[in-house]
């Protein structure tokens, strides 16, 4: 009824705005997280990825990058199975020599994006660059960010 949609409304409201006063702003919408956010490249001869670090560390990769179909011999556990579920679900789809993203996929962390992408353990930290060849270490963390 609209009595009751009103009383959930006013209620989220007050959720929204206690838990935003304690510094959890789990009710941003990615697009305003991501507004002023810089695009991130992780290319290889496999790869060709495009990414958003957002506000809360999470990292958005781009419909459209490019991931590698081979993987290393050491690559496994959650991110091998993430790339399985993926594909099953069709956010990766097998495209010539690589898998390409058919969606954004918002990550916990850099390095799982990129491990993700690169299909083997790498330091999305050090590996994901701005346009200016600047890594997100030296952007974000060297700069009192994430």
């Amino acid at each position: 009824s609209e009595y009751d949609k009103v009383g959930v409304e006013l209620f989220f409201a007050n959720t929204k705005f206690i838990l935003e006063a304690f510094g959890y702003d789990i009710f941003k919408s990615i697009e305003e997280s991501t507004q002023k956010s810089e695009l991130y490249y992780l290319k290889s001869s496999s790869f060709d990825a495009t990414a958003r670090l957002l506000d809360n560390g999470q990292m958005i990769v781009l419909a459209g990058s490019l991931a590698s179909i081979t993987e290393t011999n050491s690559f496994g556990g959650w991110a091998k199975n993430a790339r399985l579920q993926f594909l099953q679900d069709g956010s990766l789809i097998s495209e010539d020599k690589s898998y390409r993203f058919t969606k954004d996929i918002t990550f916990r962390k850099p390095s799982a994006a990129a491990a993700t992408v690169a299909a083997r353990s790498i330091n999305g930290w050090t590996a994901w660059k701005s346009s200016d060849g600047k890594t997100l270490d030296q952007n974000i963390r060297q700069n009192g960010g994430v």
